[in-house]
């Protein structure tokens, strides 16, 4: 009898060990999920907190963008205006954060590509297949850029249109209109991901009939557009752009080379209305990258936003 009930309390007491092991896995597993909610939760307030902090950035960069042009006594732009300065990382509460500012129009504006009546314009298509064979992002995608770029259907010598992308593998239509984003070009038929990213550094998107800046254009652009510039030239122009560059085309068409510059008149200014502003925050671990295109009407006394794309 003895024996019967030392079974029976042996077996009540495995059960009672049974139920509290089961009673601790269910509450380390509750403890475990209200952990990861709690991370998860503040992670995802670390990102908005740094997104805020970037559009913080963003405003900065606009003020800057707007000062110069209430205050200037000439009208061009170059790198010793103040929204050209480097500017400071700043340290904020758990983070940093840097801001740059880009002359979007120091580079090539791939939307120049067709002219005002739907047609390539000879000038720019020959440069813009300069600025590849610089880079060496071989093979041209120009005749394939015209064709997404123009209103109709009709097939450039090596271009595409419909046909060819309504073959692949997940179909598509040309644009059949101006690019809103350089991105765009990676839809493009046989531009590969390695010779975008080369080419994506001195390309931008603006609206048509943007000219191209004397005192902030890159060297590499200036030699597609250009290709007579030598390389003294070159480097004659980028120490005058160091020094702040000159306040008028009239001013650099005065200068030694000014007759190859000529050549092109019709394409400079020495004033930029198109800027990026590229934006790095870090909070709590968590980053969050801002790219802003913008639009500095001088006319209006404004600055809009074009655009912003927002990666973390």
């Amino acid at each position: 009898m003895a024996r019967r009930v030392a079974q029976q309390q042996g077996v009540a007491l495995v059960s009672v060990l049974l139920v509290f092991a089961l009673i601790t896995v269910i509450a380390s597993e509750i403890l475990a999920v209200n952990y990861r909610d709690i991370k998860k939760t503040q992670h995802q307030f670390s990102s908005k907190q740094a997104y805020y902090y970037a559009l913080g950035g963003e405003s900065l960069a606009r003020q800057l963008l707007y000062r110069d042009m209430a205050s200037s006594t000439n009208k061009s732009d170059g790198f010793k205006d103040t929204w050209a300065q480097p500017l400071e990382s700043y340290n904020i509460n758990e983070g940093t954060m840097t801001i740059e500012i880009i002359d979007l129009q120091s580079r090539f504006n791939i939307n120049n590509l067709l002219s005002s009546n739907d047609a390539a314009d000879p000038v720019y298509l020959q440069a813009f297949k300069q600025l590849q064979d610089q880079l060496d992002t071989q093979p041209s995608i120009a005749p394939a850029l015209v064709d997404w770029l123009d209103s109709n259907q009709q097939l450039s010598a090596g271009g595409a249109e419909d046909l060819a992308y309504s073959n692949k593998t997940r179909p598509y239509l040309a644009a059949n209109r101006a690019l809103y984003d350089k991105t765009e070009l990676l839809l493009l038929e046989g531009l590969s991901y390695e010779a975008y990213n080369e080419l994506a550094e001195h390309v931008s998107v603006l609206p048509q009939g943007s000219k191209i800046n004397l005192n902030t254009v890159t060297g590499t652009v200036l030699k597609a557009l250009v290709p007579a510039l030598s390389a003294s030239e070159l480097s004659q122009i980028e120490q005058l752009q160091n020094q702040g560059g000159l306040e008028s085309t009239a001013a650099w068409f005065n200068k030694p080379f000014a007759a190859k510059l000529k050549s092109q008149a019709s394409l400079f200014s020495v004033s930029s209305e198109y800027f990026e502003v590229r934006v790095k925050s870090l909070y709590d671990g968590r980053v969050a990258l801002l790219s802003t295109t913008l639009h500095r009407n001088a006319n209006k006394s404004e600055i809009r936003i074009m655009k912003r794309h927002h990666d973390q």
